[in-house]
């Protein structure tokens, strides 16, 4: 799972979709819980504004949410990511001649959101990004499709939202269909998953001692699921 909140997503889903008021909307909002405020934020995209991605607090019954939009329009996929000190990350991609993968964060002390920053390299077609936190970094992987190929790229972020520094490619697939990339922080440990083949998952971890990303693994998931395949990753990079 990309994150351990899969399962508080859902409930929170419903729960936002009872105490809000409805707007036009083309995806299901992507939901995670502040651990300094308590409260749930949320991403979706606002058709009616433009298809921008809108950022939502929900304060719970009976509390005043708060409806934000925070990307120029053609935004897709938007993915939130919260530090244990509460600040609020988020990326999408952005339709257009070359989809761009962007970033904007949120200081919860102030309250105020940074500009919209790209954050995929010019003129390289990149979409469909994640976001987790590892500690003090936050790592974005997304697709890049560079001929008829398709490039795994990441983005490790630690300073704060800039400087950014260029994506790192980790790995490269024919794969014609979606990548379904993710990336997963668990007890210090980082890596990232996609959908390298028909009948295997690719997957690479992060040595934080030589700063660096290993050469690319294959789990089968013939006779399976792409879900059973990335629980048998899951399991080898924790050692259990």
């Amino acid at each position: 799972m990309r994150k351990p909140v899969r399962a508080f997503r859902v409930l929170a889903s419903l729960l936002l979709s009872a105490v809000l008021v409805p707007v036009a909307s083309a995806e299901p909002p992507d939901l995670e819980l502040n651990p300094v405020t308590g409260y749930v934020e949320s991403v979706d995209i606002d058709a009616a504004s433009g298809f921008r991605v809108r950022h939502v607090v929900d304060r719970g019954q009976g509390g005043l949410g708060t409806n934000t939009t925070i990307s120029s329009p053609s935004a897709n996929n938007p993915r939130i990511a919260i530090e244990s000190t509460g600040n609020t990350w988020v990326v999408w991609w952005k339709a257009g001649v070359t989809p761009e993968v962007y970033l904007r964060v949120r200081d919860l002390g102030t309250g105020t959101w940074n500009a919209e920053t790209r954050i995929s390299n010019a003129l390289e077609t990149s979409r469909c990004p994640e976001i987790v936190h590892d500690g003090g970094t936050a790592w974005v992987v997304f697709e890049v499709e560079i001929g008829t190929s398709s490039v795994v790229k990441v983005t490790g972020i630690s300073d704060g939202p800039e400087p950014i520094g260029g994506p790192l490619a980790v790995a490269s697939t024919a794969h014609a269909a979606d990548l379904d990339v993710l990336a997963h922080s668990v007890s210090g440990h980082v890596w990232i998953t996609w959908v390298d083949s028909e009948t295997h998952v690719g997957w690479s971890e992060y040595d934080h001692v030589a700063e660096t990303w290993d050469v690319p693994h294959f789990e089968s998931y013939v006779g399976t699921s792409v879900a059973a395949a990335r629980s048998a990753i899951e399991e080898a990079v924790l050692g259990q």
